[in-house]
C-alpha cells in the first residue's frame, strides 16, 4: 500500500466500506464520488489505518477532514482533541459528519452522522434520511439491540402504524429498516 496519507474520497470510501450501505444507495455514492467498485476496498482500507489509535491521531485525521469543514465547525486545543468538528461529504449533502475525540487525542470519542439543520426531521424512515438521533420523534418503545464500534440496531415500534421494526445503522445513519422477525431481527 502506498505510503500516500489518505485524501477525503478515500475517507467516506471507508465509511461506506464499513456501513454496510444498501447496494443502491452505494452505487450512488461511487458515482457521486467518481470512484469506481474495485478500487473501494483498497482505498477504504488505507483510511481505516488513519484511525487507528495513536499520538498524533486527531491532527492526522483533521488534516485529511480539513477540505470538507463547514462553518461553526469547533476544534478547541491547540491538539485539536477537544470539541466536536463538522465536515460535509458528497455522498450525503444534507448531513454532517460530526468527529470528536477523546481528551488524549490519541482516539475518538465519536463520530457520526448529524442533521446539517439542527432542527431538520426527516421526510420518511429509510435509508440515510434516518438517524440514531431521530427514534424517538417517529417510534415507541425503542429497546437498543445491539452495539458494537459504529454499528447500533435496536427495535422499535412506528408510532404511526403500530408496527414493530427492526433499524441498523451505521455511523448513526439508517442502513436497514424492515418488520421484526420472530428471531428478534429484521
Amino acid at each position: 500500500m502506498s505510503a500516500e496519507v489518505p485524501g477525503i474520497i478515500d475517507f467516506q470510501l471507508y465509511l461506506l466500506n464499513t456501513m454496510d450501505a444498501p447496494r443502491e444507495l452505494l452505487h450512488g455514492a461511487l458515482t457521486v464520488l467518481r470512484v469506481d467498485a474495485a478500487t473501494v476496498d483498497g482505498r477504504a482500507e488505507h483510511a481505516s489505518q488513519l484511525l487507528r489509535p495513536r499520538p498524533g491521531l486527531a491532527q492526522e485525521l483533521r488534516a485529511v477532514l480539513a477540505t470538507a469543514g463547514t462553518p461553526g465547525s469547533a476544534a478547541s486545543g491547540a491538539d485539536g482533541s477537544a470539541g466536536p468538528a463538522y465536515y460535509s461529504f458528497a455522498a450525503w449533502p444534507e448531513l454532517r459528519f460530526q468527529v470528536e475525540f477523546d481528551p488524549s487525542g490519541f482516539a475518538l470519542a465519536r463520530a457520526g452522522f448529524v442533521r446539517a439543520r439542527a432542527g431538520s426531521a426527516p421526510a420518511e424512515v429509510a435509508p440515510w434520511k434516518f438517524l440514531t438521533a431521530d427514534l424517538e420523534t417517529g417510534f415507541d418503545e425503542v429497546e437498543e439491540v445491539d452495539v458494537w464500534g459504529h454499528y447500533e440496531t435496536y427495535t422499535a415500534t412506528d408510532a404511526a402504524t403500530g408496527e414493530r421494526c427492526f433499524l441498523r445503522f451505521g455511523w448513526g445513519l439508517l442502513q436497514e429498516v424492515g418488520p421484526v422477525q420472530p428471531d428478534g431481527r429484521g
